[in-house]
């Protein structure tokens, strides 16, 4: 993976964990708050775990975990957009940006590329 990649995603992961957090400020509902905060820190620390591996099935492991973790992200926007918990500016903003972190990991999971965060 190209420094700049790593720079991009890391800036995505982090950015996406940052307004995770303040969506969670403004929403009441507690268990909300827990599973998106949980997700959204799931996605870098499964990265994380994964540049620590030396073999190549188990960094790819970690890597699926995090693209998973961006799975459920988008799962718990859903539906809080459909119950209306959150704007949906920021819906689509969240939205785009898990699709984005997922389509990078999935690149370097296809090029067998660590990604160092």
């Amino acid at each position: 993976m190209e420094v700049n990649d790593n720079v991009m995603l890391r800036q995505k992961v982090r950015t996406l964990i940052a307004n995770s957090y303040s969506l969670c400020e403004e929403n009441k509902d507690v268990e909300f708050k827990d599973q998106l905060r949980r997700a959204s820190e799931s996605i870098l620390n499964n990265i994380e775990e994964s540049n620590e591996r030396k073999v190549n099935n188990e960094f790819r492991i970690y890597l699926y975990k995090a693209v998973g973790a961006c799975i459920e992200v988008r799962s718990i926007l859903l539906k809080a957009n459909e119950q209306k918990k959150i704007k949906i500016a920021e819906f689509q903003s969240l939205l785009l940006l898990t699709l984005e972190i997922s389509k990078i990991i999935l690149s370097q999971i296809k090029n067998n590329n660590t990604i160092k965060i």
